[in-house]
């Protein structure tokens, strides 16, 4: 009855790695606006419904305005910035991340630290909030000092992120697959233990 505990615990510690990466979902972003590109990764926690700042566990995004680059780095890459997120506009499916400019009051953006100073972001907003300063577009970024460059005026819903498949990252079905064939070898060690 030993053996059967020990092979039953190595089985399930050697899935739980599997089963974390199934609860989390990434998304590239690639961004061309004027002046600039936003590229890199989202990862969030779920991949339905309206998302809150703390739905997104992950992020890794080079901005670059044709002169600089830098890079925000969420918590699990080199957490060098923060998430800013109000309203019920940013949403998640299987396939994209999408944000509802036309949602007001709203706001989504990445900012290096220290928040608040106007530099160092990535920011979708409302029609009536600007992060391009002034401008009328409602998709912005700015590296230090430089000037902001930002994307036309955006209305209604627009994706900005479409659906990453992982590499090594099993789907649900081979997970299902991979639980059922470790149960069975589970069963039968029990079986001739029992013999």
């Amino acid at each position: 009855m030993t053996r059967f505990r020990t092979m039953a615990t190595v089985a399930v510690l050697c899935l739980l790695p599997i089963s974390a990466h199934a609860s989390s979902f990434v998304y590239n972003l690639d961004v061309l606006l004027s002046g600039g590109t936003v590229t890199g990764t989202i990862t969030t926690d779920s991949d339905s419904g309206v998302l809150a700042a703390s739905d997104i566990v992950d992020y890794d995004l080079t901005l670059n305005d044709g002169t600089n680059t830098l890079n925000l780095l969420g918590p699990l890459s080199g957490d060098n910035s923060h998430v800013f997120l109000g309203g019920t506009a940013l949403t998640a499916t299987a396939t994209a991340l999408s944000y509802d400019f036309s949602a007001n009051p709203a706001f989504f953006g990445i900012q290096a630290f220290p928040l608040g100073s106007g530099t160092d972001f990535f920011c979708l907003n409302d029609p009536v909030a600007s992060c391009s300063f002034g401008g009328n577009s409602n998709v912005a970024a700015r590296i230090g000092t430089d000037p902001t460059f930002a994307g036309p005026p955006i209305d209604g819903v627009g994706v900005f992120a479409t659906a990453a498949v992982a590499p090594g990252v099993p789907e649900p079905s081979t997970m299902t697959l991979l639980g059922t064939g470790a149960l069975g070898l589970i069963g039968m060690v029990r079986r001739r233990l029992m013999n």
